[in-house]
C-alpha cells in the first residue's frame, strides 16, 4: 500500500543510560534527583528490567512519577512479572505492572475500551 521500498531502518534498543534518561525525565517531573539518590538507586535497576525498551521506561515512569516512598518503587523493582516465562522482553512486563497498579475506575475504562475492535 505504501510501496516496496525495501530499505529500512532497524531500531536497536536503547542503551541503559538511554533509557534512564527516558524514565528520569518524568518518573522525577518535579523533584531534584540528588535529593532522592535512593530512589535514583531504585529507579536505575527498574530501567535495567526495561531491556532498552522506550516504551516499557514511559509505561513505568508514568506509574512512579508521583510515588516518593521507596517501598512502592521496590515493589515494581522486585515484582514476579518480571520473572513471568514468555516474555522474553521488557514491554510486557512493563505494561502488566503499569495495568496493575491503575486505579479501580480507570481498570474499568481501559477493560470497556479494550472490548471495541481495532479501527
Amino acid at each position: 500500500m505504501m510501496g516496496g521500498n525495501k530499505n529500512f531502518y532497524e531500531l536497536k534498543h536503547l542503551s541503559d543510560d538511554d533509557c534512564w534518561l527516558v524514565f528520569q525525565k518524568h518518573a522525577f517531573e518535579n523533584r531534584n534527583i540528588n535529593e532522592h539518590p535512593n530512589l535514583a538507586l531504585i529507579g536505575r535497576e527498574i530501567v535495567k528490567m526495561c531491556g532498552g525498551l522506550p516504551s516499557a521506561a514511559k509505561a513505568l515512569r508514568g506509574l512512579l512519577r508521583h510515588e516518593e516512598r521507596e517501598d512502592k518503587w521496590n515493589i515494581i523493582l522486585t515484582s514476579k512479572i518480571w520473572n513471568f516465562p514468555g516474555d522474553k522482553c521488557g514491554i510486557l512486563p512493563a505494561l502488566r505492572l503499569s495495568y496493575n497498579h491503575l486505579p479501580y475506575p480507570l481498570k474499568r475504562c481501559y477493560n470497556y475500551c479494550a472490548i471495541f475492535p481495532k479501527d
